[in-house]
């Protein structure tokens, strides 16, 4: 079997901040740079999927965002009224802001920076497909090409979440590490698909290693301020030319399967590949299927494989 090299956490200083990174595969390879959604470790890119997009040739790099895992804490009184959350992204009005998606969009480019790598291929999940959109509209030159999964364009009149995700905005009530586990296995049912069995032992495996780097959730309610304090990407994003794939679930309660589909129609020449029976997640068996897909996007515009890109991958 093909070793893959696996670097380990490590710390650098980003944009005033600590973030934590982890590589996998040939650092010489062409770069892909993993962005975590609201809330979520590094880990929620699990590492066999990870492996899968390296062994493909690609140098695959995963990163707690701020204020989530092992990186910079912000502080400050993060909202809880399920009702103010609703009025805020109505009125599009920021609430007790500690930072901005342009600020993490900052973090993102920061780490490439740190990285020496002049050109990445950048992959979104969620609030961190947003980022990637925000590198594409104001870093353009950064990215090779650009992958949003289940992730949203942000402009008004898309469908809202579905009823049942007003329980997401509910303070979670656990006090040690057992009942941390049950939020999560909570919160993660709440977002299956009805297309694929339920892997509860995973997610629970998920859980237990997150507890241990980084049990807090209110950094995820900081970053849900920066989400809905944010205005449509909409504009802009016709005017990119990063060749971009966007995947969604058919099934996602979260941002049901419209803003997949918006994003492809207005974002120029992008693919879309709509996951079938699949809700606001990545189910395992599909990660060697989206995996292959992934890196075939950007395989295909990397530098040294005849895409017509001719800006090398790492900065000298």
């Amino acid at each position: 079997m093909e070793e893959i090299y696996r670097s380990g956490p490590t710390a650098v200083a980003v944009n005033g901040i600590r973030l934590v990174y982890e590589s996998f595969g040939d650092e010489d390879a062409p770069a892909m740079l993993l962005i975590a959604g609201q809330g979520n470790h590094m880990l929620s890119w699990a590492a066999p999927f990870c492996t899968l997009i390296a062994k493909r040739g690609l140098r695959v790099i995963r990163f707690d965002n701020r204020d989530a895992g092992l990186s910079t804490k912000f502080t400050g009184n993060p909202f809880r009224n399920p009702l103010r959350v609703l009025a805020s992204y109505v009125r599009k009005k920021p609430v007790g802001l500690s930072y901005t998606l342009m600020d993490m969009t900052k973090d993102a480019v920061g780490l490439l920076d740190a990285l020496h790598i002049a050109r990445a291929h950048v992959v979104g999940k969620s609030l961190g497909g947003m980022l990637a959109q925000m590198m594409a509209i104001h870093y353009p030159d950064r990215l090779l090409t650009m992958t949003l999964l289940m992730s949203s364009t942000g402009e008004f009149g898309l469908p809202l979440p579905r009823p049942k995700m007003l329980k997401l905005l509910r303070p979670p009530r656990y006090t040690d590490r057992a009942g941390y586990i049950e939020h999560i296995v909570k919160v993660q049912r709440l977002l299956h698909g009805s297309g694929y069995e339920f892997d509860e032992e995973s997610l629970r495996e998920y859980a237990a290693a997150a507890y241990e780097r980084d049990h807090g959730l209110d950094g995820a309610i900081r970053q849900l301020s920066a989400v809905i304090a944010s205005p449509g990407r909409g504009k802009q994003l016709r005017r990119i030319s990063t060749p971009t794939l966007v995947i969604h679930g058919s099934e996602d309660p979260l941002l049901p399967v419209e803003h997949g589909i918006h994003a492809a129609k207005i974002i120029p020449n992008a693919e879309l590949l709509i996951l079938d029976g699949v809700g606001h997640e990545l189910p395992p068996p599909l990660w060697p299927l989206v995996a292959e897909v992934i890196a075939e996007h950007a395989l295909r515009r990397s530098p040294d494989a005849g895409g017509g890109q001719s800006t090398p991958g790492r900065m000298k």
